[in-house]
């Protein structure tokens, strides 16, 4: 924008967007316009990027991006702010003049509440009342605030040349690149010189307090910016963890890998599945044998099938002989894993436990009986009790069987003769 008269007399105020305004809210308002008066304009009126005067008006999340050029009473977002409050405002635009009341931020701020602001850009001039954020205060408060842009002032000898405020009122947390001027406050006032590093550092945003965050998307140069500007992070991985901004990675895991940041999963296996990733372990590793299957490496579950062949625990049983009270058996191998018996150390001719006994002995019959008589020898009368031999016709022999024949017919003739003496006495009588 760029504003100039042929009349002699010019009054009013230029602006980006509001040139004057009473009790109006331009929040939220961004100005990217370059505003230039000539010296007939700028030496009557008020110039700003956003706008020329504000009147018992509110200013919350503006900006200025635009360059300011003018003569006198300019402002990167307004010239005179009155009675009013601003809050959360910036401005990156050069700002320059050749007059007083100029400023980074406002030229001039008359009983207002200003918070949470900074300035980037250049301002410059000939004469007093300069400051990087703002000229002159009157019975007015700046919190939190700070200024890198360069203060240059062609004329010297001006008391009233800050890197922060000109002439101050009442300031508090208030800070300035150090070397972009002399002093950091003209009069009534201080500021703290910090270096480029000391703004960019990490602490320096809660150091100014809430309404400011990291510059992490390097829209600010990697100074402070405003808590509600868009400065996200341009991660830079690093084991799962942003080299610039040091926020962990929210992973977003595919295949056991960050999609994010490219971290491989440090897996929590559980029931062969990882409880992180999600992802199931490829089982590798460990021996299968008949009775258990084979434990993986990586996850330590089992896995795959038995292994027939593979006997946990496969002993040898040495052969005993029976014995007519106990069994014997044979020499086998027997598997306490798989429970099963072979004839073989190879464990390959299954048998099952029946084979493996060899049943008791047993008694064969035996015919050596030697009779009752008294009779030494190998012969013997029978069992009449005389003691006579039996020389009429029984011989006496030496299987039992002829013994017993011998004894029964001797007792067979004992009975009947016993029979004929008692007849025959029974008949006498």
């Amino acid at each position: 924008m760029n504003a100039g008269s042929e009349f002699s007399v010019y009054s009013g105020n230029v602006a980006g967007v509001v040139a004057c305004g009473s009790y109006v809210d331009v929040s939220g308002v961004i100005s990217r316009v370059n505003v230039t008066v000539d010296a007939k304009v700028g030496s009557a009126c008020g110039v700003g990027g956003l706008a020329g005067v504000l009147i018992n008006s509110t200013a919350t999340n503006c900006g200025s991006e635009g360059n300011v050029s003018g003569v006198k009473n300019l402002g990167g977002l307004c010239y005179e702010f009155y009675a009013g409050t601003m809050t959360g405002c910036y401005n990156t635009g050069a700002v320059s003049g050749s007059g007083t009341c100029v400023g980074g931020i406002m030229g001039y701020a008359k009983q207002a509440a200003i918070k949470d602001v900074y300035n980037t850009g250049a301002v410059s001039t000939t004469k007093n009342l300069v400051g990087g954020l703002v000229g002159e205060m009157e019975k007015s408060s700046l919190t939190n605030g700070y200024s890198t842009g360069k203060i240059t002032v062609s004329e010297s000898g001006g008391s009233s040349v800050g890197a922060a405020v000109g002439w101050a009122d009442t300031l508090s947390n208030v800070y300035y690149l150090e070397g972009t001027s002399e002093k950091g406050v003209g009069r009534d006032g201080t500021a703290a010189a910090k270096t480029a590093d000391e703004l960019k550092a990490k602490a320096m945003p809660a150091a100014l307090g809430n309404g400011f965050k990291r510059d992490l998307g390097n829209i600010n140069g990697g100074y402070p910016v405003l808590s509600w500007q868009t400065s996200d992070c341009k991660h830079v991985w690093k084991d799962g963890k942003c080299e610039t901004c040091g926020i962990a990675c929210k992973h977003v895991w595919k295949d056991g890998k960050c999609e994010t940041c490219g971290v491989a999963c440090k897996h929590v296996w559980k029931d062969g599945k990882c409880e992180t990733c999600g992802i199931a372990c490829k089982h590798s590793g460990g021996t299968a044998t008949c009775k258990d299957k084979a434990v993986c490496e990586v996850c330590r579950q089992p896995y795959g099938e038995l292994d027939k062949g593979n006997h946990a625990d496969l002993k040898k049983v040495d052969a005993k002989k029976a014995t007519y009270t106990k069994e014997g058996n044979i020499t086998y191998w027997y598997c306490a894993g798989c429970g099963k018996y072979y004839s073989d150390a190879e464990a390959t001719k299954e048998i099952t436990k029946a084979d493996t006994v060899i049943p008791k002995k047993t008694h064969s019959s035996n015919p050596g009986s030697t009779g009752t008589g008294s009779g030494s020898g190998s012969t013997t009368s029978g069992s009449t009790g005389s003691g006579a031999d039996v020389k009429k016709g029984v011989q006496s022999s030496k299987t039992g069987d002829a013994g017993v024949a011998l004894y029964a017919a001797m007792s067979l003739l004992s009975l009947t003769g016993g029979a004929v003496v008692l007849g025959r006495k029974r008949k006498a009588d």
